[in-house]
């Protein structure tokens, strides 16, 4: 029985080696990530949204209930000839005028 169990303990001492070994990068496999970034953009958004469409009228038919966040900031940066991040940017850097 002793040599079973050091048998047995050689087996799981493998396992665990080799466990412990580097594994790659995860593969992309088209699954849609959101980062803490874009939902804290979104909270910024909303937050700052009816002021924004204030200063550019011409945009606010941008937003519908199909399209997800990036297809909003995507249409407005269409609109405005700007590159998304450009329009992440400014989103993130526009004053909020409610209290966080």
């Amino acid at each position: 029985m002793a040599t079973l169990d050091t048998d047995q303990e050689n087996q799981e001492g493998e396992v665990n080696k080799s466990s412990k070994k580097a594994m790659g990068k995860p593969v992309n496999n088209g699954g849609v990530s959101i980062s803490k970034t874009d939902i804290q953009l979104e909270k910024q958004w909303l937050a700052v949204r009816d002021e924004y469409l204030a200063n550019y009228p011409d945009i606010k038919d941008t937003e519908n209930e199909n399209g997800n966040f990036s297809d909003i900031i995507e249409n407005i940066a269409k609109r405005r000839k700007r590159t998304s991040k450009e329009i992440r940017d400014e989103i993130m850097e526009w004053p909020s005028t409610q209290n966080s």
